[in-house]
């Protein structure tokens, strides 16, 4: 095949791939934020940037979405994270342009799919086969694999592009190796060689999965290039095994160091918050990858969810099921290094699977399921199905007297492949909104309290519907979880604000303390103690921020609520000396930064006070109101004498909100027991009306008819 003729099929599959995943994807670009994309994208600070500076960029590098208040001391999939926050930059919360993003990722990684298939079936160990075959076999396979429902959450799922984004480096890097294999010109092979060392760097940088493609690679190699016979005596296979082993364990560790540093074993403390073992878990997989497999040979929508009842295994014969399943594994993985020698294709499509089941299906303490986790390891799965119907195709395609089966199963696969591809359009509309999402969830999994505690927090509790947000959660309280302790707290806690929101204080902290009780060293502690400020509680909302202090001393969120309970109580040098160490935890906190301008002010200390105050002012609303800071801004300048500036402040603050909302914000702060800005409202009251009839006639008249309309308010 001519090298023209080649980049025109090429550009083909490339158009054809684009146009199925645009089709079947186009129901999803104004899908909503889900589940973990709020704690990842959405509500991480670290990744709204607004400039590309190199400390802007470093920062996104560790945007732990557990670590938002400060500098988290590891790398974070830097590669995944800094493409979120090239998405804020461009778009800010608009999931549009995530969606965008994660569908092109797709298409890329679907077409180096089609890339890296093509060539593997040129490899020495594969029976030769016409061009036009391999091309036909690598399109089927391409195409099955980014139809297929079972990629929905990879894709759809806006976080989990992290998973995407490895997976394309990953066979980018695949493609890159065989590229590599196929050439005999030495500046192109090491050309290739960088581009492989680059996307294995990408892949693990995007997510830890990555760190298996050396494994891969020398799968790949010795499936495919090697003279199996040759390896097959006791010493080679003895080298082999210890050499894979070696760089299994060399790939673990550069994970671990990677992305937990010196502390290469701190993952297993996730044991601690999950209803089950480490021993469990390996006896529960097995369960689940037979889940997976069958989702992927019988790809129907109601198949699939975001949510899976999954029984925990807790020894060979409990659930009966759990022997069966490893047996079967068991027997799948020798029939793939049996086949090795006479079945490559096969063989690699079952090990490959398997091998890259490693990082998310053994000992790491994760959640026990999730479809996304497929997306890598299904990626040669169709590739022996494909092979299958292609040689059918060939086979019957010109022989007469078949003509009457080849239609009927070419029919067939058409229609195969359009239910495949409906499925997938199909289960994409239950990822539109939270409510469609969990909704669906609570069907496919009935007896498990996450979807009814997401369905009433990320929905009901939005739109305000308090009563069926309260009948959900009160529900959940009894169901299964993955930590049950951890699942009745949210939902007392959740219960908690729901009665806070209707004003029943009594209730509110009745549920808000039955849930710090549940679990006494959680920081849930705050959300109690956010409910002790509302209810004015303030003596036994310090008693309460103190306990969790004595042991989380450095807990930014807890130091800032102890400040502002300071001020609030009118002791500002309490207030003073606990943001001062807020801030030197982390110097950019927005909250400690404009509590101690506060503090500050209250102490006489005025030139501190217009620094941090000012700082704050640019660290968004923060602390409290942007309004409000300017009123402090105002009372400051009073306090020192600085007509200057509080003539200056007072033209910001005109400048920045309208007449209106200022009178507003005045009136609600005299309604407040406790206001966080205790100062002279009616002076500054007065100073505002002073600057405005100092100022003109327009303004006179804004501030008369807001006058106005708030005394008929």
């Amino acid at each position: 095949m001519s090298s023209q003729t080649t980049h025109n099929k090429n550009c083909f599959v490339f158009f054809l791939l684009t146009l199925f995943i645009l089709i079947i994807y186009s129901n999803t670009f104004n899908s909503s934020w889900h589940f973990d994309d709020n704690g990842n994208v959405y509500g991480n600070e670290k990744l709204r940037i607004t400039d590309f500076y190199l400390n802007t960029i470093t920062r996104t590098f560790y945007a732990h979405p557990n670590q938002s208040n400060s500098p988290s001391p590891n790398l974070y999939r830097p590669v995944a994270m800094f493409s979120f926050a090239l998405n804020w930059y461009f778009g800010q919360d608009n999931t549009f342009g995530y969606h965008v993003v994660n569908t092109l990722i797709h298409i890329i990684t679907s077409f180096f799919l089609f890339l890296s298939i093509y060539h593997l079936l040129r490899s020495p160990n594969v029976k030769p086969m016409d061009s036009s075959v391999r091309y036909q076999i690598a399109l089927l396979s391409a195409v099955i694999w980014a139809i297929h429902p079972i990629q929905i959450q990879a894709v759809t799922y806006i976080v989990q592009r992290m998973a995407s984004m490895a997976a394309m480096f990953y066979i980018a890097g695949i493609y890159f190796y065989l590229k590599a294999r196929f050439t005999d010109v030495l500046y192109k092979r090491a050309m290739f060689a960088f581009g492989i060392l680059a996307m294995f760097a990408l892949s693990v940088g995007s997510k830890e999965n990555g760190v298996l493609m050396p494994l891969a690679l020398v799968l790949l190699e010795i499936t495919f290039f090697q003279n199996i016979s040759n390896l097959l005596n006791k010493k080679r296979i003895l080298l082999i095994l210890l050499s894979v082993l070696t760089l299994l364990i060399a790939s673990g560790l550069l994970g671990l160091f990677y992305f937990y540093g010196d502390n290469l074993f701190s993952f297993l403390k996730g044991y601690e918050r999950r209803s089950f073992t480490l021993m469990e878990r390996l006896l529960t997989e097995p369960r689940v990858i037979c889940i997976y497999l069958y989702q992927i040979i019988y790809p129907v929508a109601s198949q699939f969810s975001i949510e899976h009842e999954i029984e925990i295994s807790k020894n060979l014969f409990s659930p009966f099921t759990t022997l069966p399943a490893i047996t079967f594994i068991f027997i799948v993985i020798i029939t793939g290094f049996y086949n090795l020698k006479k079945r490559p294709i096969l063989s690699f499509a079952i090990l490959f699977f398997f091998l890259n089941h490693l990082t998310e299906s053994t000992i790491i303490p994760l959640e026990l399921m999730f479809e996304h986790r497929n997306y890598l390891p299904s990626m040669f799965l169709f590739v022996p199905i494909a092979i299958i119907v292609v040689y059918f195709f060939e086979n019957y395609k010109n022989r007469k007297e078949k003509k009457l089966q080849f239609r009927f199963f070419s029919l067939i696969t058409s229609l195969v492949i359009m239910t495949i591809a409906f499925g997938t359009y199909t289960r994409n509309f239950d990822w539109l909104n939270e409510k469609s999402l969990w909704e669906n969830a609570i069907k496919k999994a009935p007896g498990i309290a996450r979807p009814y505690q997401n369905l009433a927090i990320e929905y009901y509790q939005k739109e305000g519907i308090y009563d069926v947000a309260l009948y959900l959660h009160k529900k959940a309280i009894d169901l299964k979880d993955i930590n049950l302790k951890l699942s009745r707290m949210v939902s007392l806690n959740n219960i908690s604000n729901i009665y806070m929101a209707k004003q029943d204080t009594k209730l509110a902290l009745e549920y808000s303390k039955q849930a710090v009780e549940t679990i006494p060293e959680t920081d849930m502690i705050l959300n109690y103690v956010i409910n002790l400020i509302d209810a004015k509680e303030l003596e036994l909302a310090y008693q309460e921020i103190n306990k969790l202090l004595k042991g989380q001393n450095n807990n930014i969120s807890a130091l800032n609520l102890k400040t502002l309970i300071s001020i609030k109580l009118e002791d500002f040098q309490q207030s003073y000396d606990t943001a001062l160490k807020a801030i030197k935890i982390d110097p950019n906190d927005g909250k400690a930064i404009s509590y101690l301008g506060l503090s500050s002010m209250f102490l006489g200390k005025y030139d501190k006070a217009d620094s941090y105050l000012n700082k704050s002012l640019m660290e968004g609303n923060l602390g409290f109101m942007q309004i409000q800071k300017y009123f402090a801004l105002i009372e400051n300048s009073i306090r020192a004498g600085d007509d200057e500036k509080k003539n200056l402040y007072l033209a910001r603050l005109i400048e920045n909100f309208n007449i209106k909302a200022i009178k507003n914000e005045i009136k609600s702060m005299k309604e407040e027991k406790y206001p966080v800005l205790q100062i002279p409202l009616d002076r500054i009251t007065n100073e505002i009306a002073d600057y405005i009839d100092k100022s003109s006639k327009e303004l006179r008249a804004a501030y008369d008819s807001a006058e106005e309309d708030l005394s008929v308010e």
